[in-house]
């Protein structure tokens, strides 16, 4: 299976409490290696993936983030780019050392990137975000990384606060539609996702799209795909629309 985008919840826990929070209340789970192990063991490429949580940087985030890359070395799965998103709230000394793995295991850096939060939830923390960025520019260049190499940055402010988790309880944001649709073409009798979003949480559900609270995820079912243990290939043909078919009927 090839994987175009896929965003994987490394972790529940959290070191905030943002009021715009899509995914609800911080809970005490964090990806297990038996999750990461199944999906990897049928995929073969992964164009993009994205760590969230939670708090990815956290040490059972970047714990899952390590053991991620683990299998895919294992698996000999190729990863193309990666992305994270972090509070920045507290440096973590293990995270070059993390990206610098992330590094040599992906193929197309020059898109990969880490951002820190910088928008008006966040702003009691501005101190804390240019002491970690700081700090990160700095391991990266002892782990031999460049600035050029790998984009670091502040991530602006959010243009749409999405109505679910906290900030649906907190009356924040806008309830519009996160759902997204599934297609993919069969290359080599192998399924080659061409557009959706897949989301692997730490319960082992892979569902489509990734802007869901942890409530949503459990309780709304339209958007759940499968567990992570069974096919997923199969569960993408049953739900998704298969490209090339559809080209072949426009064409007749």
């Amino acid at each position: 299976m090839n994987i175009r985008d896929i965003v994987i919840e490394v972790t529940r826990r959290c070191n905030m409490k943002c009021a715009h929070c899509l995914r609800g209340e911080a809970q005490n789970k964090t990806m297990k290696e038996e999750h990461l192990r199944n999906l990897l063991r049928q995929t073969s490429y992964i164009n993009c993936v994205t760590f969230t949580g939670g708090e990815p940087t956290l040490p059972s985030g970047l714990n899952m983030i390590n053991e991620f890359i683990d299998l895919c070395f294992e698996y000999n799965v190729e990863v193309g780019n990666w992305y994270i998103v972090t509070n920045g709230l507290k440096w973590r000394s293990k995270l070059p050392r993390t990206i610098w793995r992330l590094h040599n295991l992906c193929t197309e850096n020059d898109i990969s990137g880490i951002e820190v939060s910088n928008d008006k939830y966040h702003e009691s923390n501005a101190i804390q975000r240019e002491d970690f960025i700081y700090h990160l520019q700095n391991g990266l260049y002892d782990e031999g990384i460049d600035e050029e190499e790998i984009s670091v940055g502040k991530r602006g402010e959010i243009n749409l606060v999405i109505a679910e988790g906290r900030a649906l309880s907190n009356w924040i944001g806008e309830r519009n539609n996160i759902g997204e649709s599934l297609t993919y073409e069969i290359y080599n009798d192998e399924v080659e996702i061409r557009e959706g979003t897949l989301y692997l949480n730490c319960n082992g559900n892979v569902i489509l799209g990734c802007d869901w609270s942890y409530k949503s995820q459990e309780t709304q079912t339209d958007h759940f795909l499968c567990k992570v243990e069974d096919s997923i290939e199969d569960a993408i043909r049953e739900k998704g629309e298969n490209e090339t078919e559809e080209e072949e009927c426009i064409a007749a």
